[in-house]
């Protein structure tokens, strides 16, 4: 019995993997992800195909739900015609996306694909309140339903139809670190909630008389609106900008490190103009001793590393240090260890001495917001280790 289970599951799983090799070999022919043409190709695909069978998911559900009179059918149904509407405003972003960097648009057309995933988010959510509407009201005046074996495995169909959509575009669209896919992975996945509910719903108004067909309706579109809402803020997060993830900009520094002549790195910037194309900024800090000449050279490695290691077009400005200075030296080591007596979460660059009618001290301190109200209180701790012929200029930085 357990080797005929083992036997089903291994068919199951061998038949979704030719169909997804089977369109991946016939339409795609080329397995290098990170290409900007392959990623288009593969998106094109991915929503053609999410058109093509979210059309016929509608007409079966719209014909099937009208004849034994189920809302949730017919529901269920234009869920995926909004689906549908969805396949075709990614195809046109995708066309709008792979569109080459041009005069007015010199970083390209990445950032679309971004506001594509926006507006699908967005017709999800408005889906999920429509389905929460009708499930309402069916719970309110709960209609007679004219359920049958057929009409069961045609609910059963469609959701094994959603099940390979949820794997296609997932599998695809981590691999090619495509946004839209992953998304749309994850509404396939809220239409087999959905669906399973109405399924579960339909069962269960044949053997009781409440209404559970309306029941599980709620229940399935508050998950849907919930992914919707999940969806949309992770994608805002990238229109409007957010930090370097922190483990990737870990690698970034300890990579630049690892370079001769190089003594430190600081204020990491990268900014996103879609998947393919980032463009990023770093100090790093040098030993003032050596030439322009044996620095530029040094720097150009770097980019040049980056860029093919972590695919950022990276400029790099240099700090020089003055290391031989005895005195600079001594200011600076004191500095490092009141700074961390503070806390060690605090990290400083840009550190500068001015032999003026004071000697004025100065640098940047890199801090986690968490800190931000002690400005005063470490600025005060610095100083008091210093006497009047000292001048302390702090410039709080945050990560």
């Amino acid at each position: 019995m357990e080797r005929e289970k083992y036997d089903t599951l291994l068919m199951l799983k061998w038949k979704k993997e030719f169909f997804m090799q089977f369109f991946m070999k016939h339409f795609i022919k080329n397995e290098n992800y990170q290409d900007s043409e392959v990623r288009s190709k593969i998106g094109v695909l991915a929503s053609i195909l999410g058109v093509v069978i979210n059309i016929v998911l509608f007409i079966g559900k719209f014909l099937v739900g009208s004849l034994v009179h189920s809302i949730a059918i017919v529901s269920d149904g234009f869920n995926n015609l909004a689906d549908c509407a969805n396949g075709f405003i990614t195809l046109y972003g995708y066309k709008l996306a792979a569109k080459p960097a041009d005069r007015d648009h010199p970083f390209g057309h990445g950032r679309v694909e971004y506001v594509t995933t926006l507006v699908v988010a967005i017709v999800i959510m408005f889906v999920g309140f429509e389905l929460l509407k009708s499930s309402i009201e069916k719970i309110v005046q709960p209609h007679i339903v004219y359920v049958s074996s057929w009409t069961l495995g045609f609910l059963v169909l469609s959701i094994l139809a959603k099940l390979w959509m949820c794997a296609f575009n997932y599998r695809y669209g981590k691999k090619c670190n495509n946004r839209i896919m992953i998304a749309t992975s994850k509404d396939a996945l809220n239409d087999v909630v959905a669906t399973t509910s109405t399924l579960i719903g339909l069962i269960l108004v044949r053997y009781f008389s409440l209404p559970f067909d309306g029941i599980m309706g709620v229940v399935a579109s508050l998950f849907v609106m919930y992914s919707s809402f999940q969806i949309g803020s992770s994608i805002i997060d990238d229109l409007i900008g957010k930090p370097l993830d922190k483990i990737e900009l870990k690698l970034l520094t300890e990579y630049i490190n690892t370079f001769d002549k190089i003594y430190g790195v600081h204020d990491v910037i990268v900014h996103d103009y879609g998947p393919s194309i980032r463009l990023g900024s770093a100090h790093v800090e040098v030993d003032a001793k050596h030439s322009v000449l044996e620095i530029h050279e040094v720097i150009d490695r770097i980019e040049k590393g980056i860029l093919e290691k972590f695919n950022i077009q990276m400029t790099l400005h240099t700090d020089p240090y003055d290391f031989d200075d005895v005195l600079v030296n001594s200011y600076y080591k004191k500095v490092k260890i009141l700074i961390k007596e503070i806390d060690p979460s605090i990290s400083m660059h840009d550190f500068r001495v001015a032999f003026e009618e004071k000697t004025c001290i100065r640098f940047e301190l890199l801090m986690p917001y968490e800190l931000k109200p002690r400005e005063q209180e470490i600025k005060g701790i610095i100083e008091h280790h210093f006497d009047q012929q000292h001048c302390i200029h702090i410039i709080f930085d945050y990560n």
